[in-house]
């Protein structure tokens, strides 16, 4: 079983005036949004974090889009994209799949990719497998796990699973009932609320806690 979002939850939001696009993806209606160039040579693809979705590219589009063609992919379970109801049907493979399937179907090349969170955990492996592609990385909190090879990159690889762990148990613990707007506000802008529009937006994709089992 597949859930999507009704799509009045996204009308008229602030800032994110961009025409809908999808894939099909094993079954599976996968959105992106894509804009600027079509003829560009260069290709800059945006991958959002958790429990995000493409709206937080929304400021950084508009201008990337006058030199480049831009894609901002949205996770299956996030966004405009499908999502399952359990939280059992997702996994790291699941999502590096769909990205991977994502790059294969738009013939990409010559990309310069974008990573936040949970976006540079699935790009950062994507990147290590396929260089080809990959013309430059933007990589903004988030990080690679894997063994250190000395004592420095230990205590990094040591700082990310602390922070990995006290994710999970923090979601493990809200499971379906998980604050999206909350949780974004306090990793994107914790100085400052989050205004209503923003919230609005944030919480969009998730009209119940059935959607939330990506998140």
């Amino acid at each position: 079983m597949k859930l999507r979002t009704p799509a009045d939850r996204f009308e008229n939001l602030e800032d994110y005036p961009f025409k809908e696009n999808y894939l099909e993806l094993e079954n599976l209606r996968m959105h992106y949004v894509s804009e600027g160039l079509k003829a560009s040579k260069e290709v800059v693809v945006c991958l959002h974090g958790e429990p995000s979705w493409s709206y937080l590219y929304r400021h950084m589009i508009p201008p990337l889009a006058e030199r480049f063609r831009i894609l901002s992919p949205d996770l299956i379970g996030f966004g405009k994209s499908d999502k399952l109801p359990s939280t059992s049907d997702y996994s790291f493979h699941f999502h590096y799949n769909t990205i991977v399937a994502f790059f294969k179907r738009l013939k990409l090349k010559n990309v310069t990719l974008v990573m936040q969170d949970w976006g540079g955990v699935l790009g950062l492996v994507y990147a290590a497998n396929h260089p080809e592609i990959i013309k430059r990385m933007v990589i903004m909190n988030t990080g690679l796990p894997g063994h250190g090879l000395n004592q420095g990159s230990r205590l990094k690889t040591g700082l990310a699973l602390t922070a990995f762990l006290g994710w999970r148990t923090f979601s493990k613990l809200f499971d379906k009932r998980m604050p999206v707007s909350k949780v974004i506000a306090a990793v994107t802008c914790p100085l400052f609320r989050l205004s209503k529009e923003v919230e609005r937006a944030s919480n969009a994709p998730f009209p119940s806690a059935e959607y939330k089992a990506g998140a």
